[in-house]
């Protein structure tokens, strides 16, 4: 295991680690739990390292629906993120609505 301590906002330690696993996890649960990581990373306005775990989400999990939803905004152009939309679009049914709505309005603003 490796880690890092770095000074936060706020006088707050941030503390990161690496870690290896001996137990395997399934690739959607690792997936997802990227997602969650990146869009902390995203809140705390680190966007180059929260694009970077929702990248490699996609890679893990490009048929997660949810994971290709939370990380279309992080691929690297404009088409790029139309087409993981359009990707979403197809995995889509049954999904919320409003997830649905809000992939087709960012394909006609991206697109």
């Amino acid at each position: 295991m490796t880690g890092s301590i770095a000074p936060a906002a706020g006088g707050s330690l941030l503390v990161e680690f690496d870690v290896t696993l001996a137990t395997p996890i399934p690739d959607g649960t690792l997936a997802r739990a990227l997602v969650a990581l990146g869009r902390l990373r995203d809140a705390e306005g680190r966007a180059p390292i929260a694009a970077e775990y929702l990248n490699r989400a996609f890679e893990l999990a490009p048929e997660d629906r949810y994971v290709v939803y939370e990380s279309a905004g992080a691929a690297a152009t404009r088409t790029e993120i139309v087409a993981r939309l359009e990707h979403y679009l197809s995995l889509s049914e049954g999904d919320d609505p409003d997830h649905i709505e809000a992939a087709r309005g960012k394909i006609r603003f991206y697109g």
